[in-house]
């Protein structure tokens, strides 16, 4: 028996074997309060944060300005449009809160440690967030993160906000971290969760929510424009995309630019729907040998109606991340995705 061929059939064995494995998880959906804070809230002025440089990685990146100048714009940047957009959003959508404000980081840390102190009940606050790998099983972290809006009580621990909601089609476009519709849409989206809660008298879960508007809103879908931003697809070279669908039902569906999205979300456009990735949870093949392994980001794909913000449709959202295996969920926009969310089938 040749001992070098055995050996080597049983590496393969093993590679797969150990391959085959896939440790999936949400990234901390819970909500932290109950149905009598969510009542209250609404009572509160609420502070809205815009973000400030953080001064040590600011300090690193001036230091570097003479080799890599762009990467200091580009943080500079990335704040300067997420507080303009912000300020838009929170003005165009809000009325969850009868008064609102904005605060900058340092002075929304001041108030909120006050109130902390004082168990002050005056305030609500509404600021950007990162939730990163968290992998409490198999001590594997990796640099991958979601971005959110965190929505609560001012007094309220920041490891345990009252809510939070993920920030559509962050990190998937490439060299954009988000657009301005990115943030409404988190805006949106978390408004109409919470005006849900307080009909229905309980908290339940973002996934919980969207199944449900998928089943009371699917049937709307029926004569309206499919709008997809051509960022988010997947396969960035696929110019004759909507040649290939495979759709028996007869749809609309334009493939635009991300001002154009948002032109018709924010103008609320009658018969208009937009289609989304929302963060969803971190899927580990994870390997039994060093070295092997990846973290791959999971979205799930929403359409939502320009004109009402309800969420029509959904595609490949899963409320149980365990037991995946190989399916192929990606970040982005594919041609099943397409497919599948004309479907109002077992909605």
């Amino acid at each position: 028996m040749n001992f070098n061929i055995v050996f080597k059939q049983f590496l393969v064995i093993t590679i797969i074997i150990s391959c085959l494995y896939n440790a999936s998880a949400q990234i901390n959906p819970k909500i932290y309060m109950k149905y009598t804070d969510i009542s209250k809230i609404k009572e509160r002025k609420l502070l809205v944060e815009l973000i400030e440089a953080d001064q040590d990685y600011l300090k690193k990146l001036e230091k570097k300005k003479s080799k890599e100048p762009e990467k200091l714009e580009r943080y500079l940047g990335m704040i300067s449009k997420y507080n303009a957009f912000i300020q838009t959003a929170v003005s165009s959508n809000w009325k969850l809160n009868d008064q609102f404000e904005f605060k900058k980081t340092s002075e929304l840390d001041i108030i909120i440690e006050q109130a902390r102190k004082k168990k002050s009940s005056e305030f609500s606050v509404l600021r950007l967030a990162e939730l990163t790998d968290i992998d409490y099983v198999f001590e594997r972290r990796s640099d991958l993160g979601v971005m959110v809006l965190n929505y609560g009580r001012a007094e309220q621990a920041l490891r345990k906000p009252d809510y939070h909601i993920y920030i559509p089609n962050t990190s998937i476009r490439i060299g954009s971290r988000w657009e301005e519709w990115d943030i409404h849409l988190a805006v949106a989206l978390l408004h109409s969760h919470f005006e849900s809660m307080l009909k229905k008298k309980k908290v339940f879960n973002f996934d919980d929510f969207q199944e449900e508007s998928v089943s009371e809103n699917c049937s709307e879908l029926e004569g309206k424009q499919i709008l997809i931003e051509t960022a988010l697809l997947e396969d960035q070279n696929s110019t004759d995309i909507l040649n290939k669908l495979d759709i028996k039902e007869k749809k609309e569906i334009k493939i635009v630019q991300s001002s154009d999205v948002f032109s018709s979300f924010s103008k609320s456009d009658k018969n208009k729907t937009v289609m989304i990735c929302v963060p969803y949870g971190i899927s580990k093949p994870q390997s039994m040998i060093p070295g092997f392994g990846a973290t791959i980001l999971i979205t799930g794909k929403l359409l939502i109606d320009c004109e009402s913000k309800k969420i029509i449709n959904s595609h490949e959202w899963i409320k149980s991340m365990m037991g995946m295996g190989f399916k192929k969920i990606k970040p982005g926009i594919q041609k099943r995705n397409i497919e599948g969310i004309v479907k109002c089938e077992n909605k």
